[in-house]
């Protein structure tokens, strides 16, 4: 599919004749882009231009060639887009970089070809989507088409560093077609090998790493957009973050109906905090953007682990104590509110903020449930097939085209399983009346999408406004909506609602046959967008959605602004018009909202029902359709004052998981199972009061070289020690003596051996605790990273009964920091240029949880341009958050 993309980014600006040359230059089923390695020190890419072919186009009266690309198998074809200019096509790679590192490219090897007598076209400006037709003057800047060089002067162009939430980066741009207007030759890299090269500092957008988690909800968009993820993303542990709500002080926005939404969230695994905008603290009367901004970046900052992935803001701007919007550039915008890691150039977002735009307590309550009722309990009734119905619309009044965009949309839905997606297209003459699309929607749409001409109103072309929407029959079957286009979801117009937001406000709370439209919205704050600037967005939206596993709605936002900026390299820097699109594209709705792509099927989820007080584990299995169902996520939630638990993790291709968690009190648990396009399994574990029940309280570490063990003495499990377990254990029971006991321990980490495994205990009476009568001794692997977590089993028996309880270790161990250093001592300019030998220093900084002692290193490389003379590297001893060079 990646290679309709080109279809969709660049067939809009061109109206073509039928003349065609075709060059080939490589195999169009090779990658054009391949990482071949990448780690803290460099970067080495190779590109290869599969070939292109050319048309020839109308222009000023004059015919010129078109470059259309062959494939983007492996890179983004992007576009420099700079109008008068050569219109030349560019392939985009973004790579993880080091946290403050400068990064240097080097050009390895390049083949190319010379092309003669050609006529390259300029770029003409982008087409308005709002507005009658009107013809675009002809462009061409005659500097650009007198000046006798190649242009793009530049083989590989790297962009200035960004930061995308956990991760810095640079978009790296070949260029391999380049132009001289004077001699009208085409110059064409074939082959370009090329790395980046990481040394020194640059203070532009850097990054303070403290641990090594990342947010688990901004992974898949890493996997997708970074090329090089696959190879450094193993050494990072994805955590699920936070979700912060922030409501006004209003009477129309009651905490009973904000809360709906904030436990079902907790209830899927989330740490929720729920914030009205009076405890946000503020000089004035409410808060302002900034005073908001703020609160959102110490959250940020001080939050942890729990950190907020998503942020829902509730409320229009204009309610009475409501939260406000961030404009950009008069613009109506929440984006500045996601910007909290980076520097001040770095525009993209941290967090997915969202708003649900609503007026009063019944818009509320309407979209709360609608918003539930989706994920929660989704219709699977006898139509159920609707979850794989899609509408796409298109208006053609004017000379682009958004219906060539949509059908890619249409494909794509086909192609994932969708069996009927109806298309609405406008053409200038006997144009559809607004009964088709109604009739569609009544029947019942999974996804609705549409490019054309529009305003906050609704769409001009065909004519589809807020009362057809507001007009729709009450049902069960609702869906989401992208409108790629001017306007429609422009929240803070004087059109209240606009667009958009009557889509999310549709229906009524009464019930589940009571809603209209959907609980979500993505569209434009901007009455005045572009064809040119509209179609990655749109393009990026379903591309993530079906070709990469991305699923959850702010994310599917932020992918399809990436698409955008990785489209246009040289034209994303601060105040561009990618960065304006960032501010003004917005969604409406729930920003964690699972968006369903196939009819939901149930899950199951088998597990024990009841438990005792001292249990600290749980196992289940999951299952869907009778077979294993991996990669759902089970979580187990209870919210009281003082025994609060929020614990959750994934199945295995098993379907299997076991949760560890502390100590909880009698009552019940809620045990929520989650998964893509499934019916959530919801349930309940019943923890109980016993008269006697024993279970694992607190383990001692004890490594001190006695006893049968062996290590540093530091009380910390650290890889091929043998330590000593002093496992203590608890009578959580309420009245009886346990006596007689045994503990049996086991591992079930293979690389963690039990030396000594039974023990015996002293008598135990309720309430209190004891140590064993002599450690356990196990021995650990000598190759396990830090913050590992090793599952141990004790089997315990007693006169009174029998029980299971675990023990989990965590590793600490020696961890190799992002920020590595490299230099080259007397070496004049201090970089390795072809051809030179010279010395090498790597410094590194040890952000684990173990000192190391008489460390070495030894360098190797898999690249062939390279030898290394010394291999071996004394980097001595290194604390925990020290520094170390190699000496030799």
């Amino acid at each position: 599919m990646r290679s309709a993309i080109i279809v969709l980014l660049l067939l809009p600006a061109l109206c073509l004749g039928a003349q065609e040359q075709v060059f080939t230059f490589n195999s169009t089923e090779a990658p054009q882009a391949v990482v071949n390695f990448s780690n803290q020190t460099a970067t080495s890419m190779s590109f290869s231009l599969s070939g292109f072919s050319m048309e020839s186009q109308s222009l000023g009266g004059q015919e010129y060639s078109v470059i259309i690309p062959m494939d983007i198998n492996g890179a983004i074809t992007g576009q420099l887009a700079i109008d008068g200019y050569p219109d030349l096509p560019c392939y985009s790679t973004m790579l993880i970089v080091p946290d403050q590192s400068n990064i240097q490219v080097n050009i390895i090897s390049a083949d190319y070809e010379i092309i003669d007598n050609v006529d390259i076209a300029p770029v003409q400006p982008a087409t308005l989507e709002s507005g009658a037709p009107a013809a675009i003057p002809f462009t061409k800047n005659m500097t650009a088409y007198t000046t006798d060089a190649f242009y793009p002067a530049e083989v590989v162009r790297i962009g200035e560093p960004m930061v995308l939430r956990d991760f810095r980066f640079v978009q790296a741009t070949v260029q391999p077609i380049q132009y001289n207007p004077v001699t009208r030759q085409l110059k064409v890299y074939t082959n370009v090998n090329y790395e980046l090269v990481y040394s020194g500092t640059d203070t532009r957008n850097t990054i303070t790493r403290t641990d090594n988690n990342v947010s688990e909800a901004f992974l898949p968009l890493y996997k997708e957009f970074f090329a090089n993820s696959e190879q450094l993303l193993a050494n990072y542990n994805p955590v699920r973050g936070g979700y912060v709500i922030i409501y006004p002080n209003n009477s129309q926005f009651p905490a009973d109906t904000i809360n709906l939404l904030a436990n079902w969230k907790r209830q899927k695994g989330y740490y929720v905090k729920v914030t009205r905008t009076d405890q946000i603290p503020h000089a004035g009367s409410t808060p302002t953007n900034l005073e908001v901004k703020s609160y959102l970046q110490t959250a940020y900052d001080t939050w942890g682990i729990r950190r907020p992935d998503y942020v829902c803001l509730v409320g229009d701007v204009d309610v009475s104590n409501g939260v406000p919007d961030y404009q950009y550039s008069g613009y109506t915008s929440d984006h500045q509110y996601s910007q909290v890691a980076g520097g001040s150039s770095d525009y993209l977002p941290d967090m997915f903020v969202m708003r649900m735009a609503v007026d009063n307590v019944t818009e509320l309550a309407c979209l709360v449930h609608k918003t539930i009722y989706y994920e929660k309990t989704p219709y699977t009734g006898s139509d159920i097939g609707y979850w794989k119905r899609g509408l796409v619309v298109a208006g053609n009044i004017q000379a682009t085209t958004p219906r060539i965009t949509v059908l890619g949309v249409r494909e794509q839905m086909l192609n994932h399983g969708f069996t009927q997606v109806d298309s609405v297209f406008d053409w200038g003459s006997g144009a559809p009346n607004a009964g088709t699309i109604s009739t569609a929607m009544d029947n019942g749409i999974s996804i609705v999408a549409y490019r054309g001409w529009a305003g906050p109103s609704g769409w001009y072309n065909p004519s589809y406004s807020v009362s057809n929407l507001s007009n729709r029959q009450a049902g069960s079957k609702i869906g989401i909506m992208t409108s790629i286009v001017c306007g429609t979801g422009h929240y803070g117009s004087s059109t209240d609602p606009c667009f958009g937001e009557q889509w999310i406000r549709g229906g009524t709370a009464a019930g589940d046959t009571s809603y209209k439209g959907g609980p979500c919205f993505f569209g434009s704050t901007n009455t005045s967008t572009h064809t040119r600037w509209n179609n990655p967005i749109m393009v990026g939206f379903y591309h993530a959605l079906f070709d990469e596993g991305i699923y959850h709605f702010g994310q599917n936002m932020v992918a399809g602004k990436l698409r955008q900026y990785q489209t246009f390299p040289t034209l994303n820097g601060t105040g561009s018009m990618v960065q304006q699109y960032f501010n003004t594209y917005n969604a409406l709705g729930d920003p964690e909202l699972e968006i369903r792509t196939d009819s939901p099927t149930p899950i199951s989820a088998s597990y024990l029902s009841s438990i005792n007080v001292g249990t600290n584990f749980l196992a289940f299995h999951v299952t869907s359709s009778g077979s294993p169902l991996a990669g759902a996520y089970v979580a187990l939630y209870r919210a009281l004052a003082a025994d609060t638990i929020q614990i959750g993790g994934y199945t295995d291709s098993n379907g299997d998981i076991t949760l560890n968690f502390r100590n909880i009190a009698s009552g019940p648990i809620d045990v929520t199972v989650t998964h893509r396009d499934k019916v959530p399994f919801i349930g309940t574990c019943n923890v109980n009061n016993q008269t006697v029940t024993l279970g694992a309280d607190t383990t001692i570490i004890d490594d001190d070289n006695s006893g049968g063990t062996i290590g540093n003495s530091d009380g910390k499990v650290n890889p091929h020690e043998t330590i000593g377990l002093n496992i203590r254990l608890h009578n959580y029971g309420t009245s009886t003596t346990a006596t007689g006991i045994n503990g049996i321990l086991t591992s079930l980490d293979a690389r963690v051996t039990v030396n000594t495994g039974t023990q015996t205990y002293p008598n135990i009476a309720s309430g209190a605790s004891a140590l064993p009568n002599a450690q356990y001794i196990v021995t650990l692997a000598n190759n396990i990273p830090h913050n590992e977590l090793l599952p141990l089993q004790l089997a315990i028996t007693s006169n009174e009964g029998t029980w299971q309880t675990q023990v989990v270790l965590t590793t600490n161990s020696i961890l190799v920091g992002d920020t590595v250093t490299i230099a080259y001592p007397g070496n004049s300019n201090g970089i390795l240029d072809p051809g030179e030998t010279s010395n090498m220093t790597i410094t590194w900084k040890n952000t684990g949880g173990l000192a190391g002692q008489g460390v070495t290193g030894v360098l190797s490389t898999t690249d062939p341009y390279v030898t290394i003379l010394d291999p071996n590297g004394t980097f001595g001893d290194i604390g925990i958050n020290g520094t170390a060079t190699n000496s030799s």
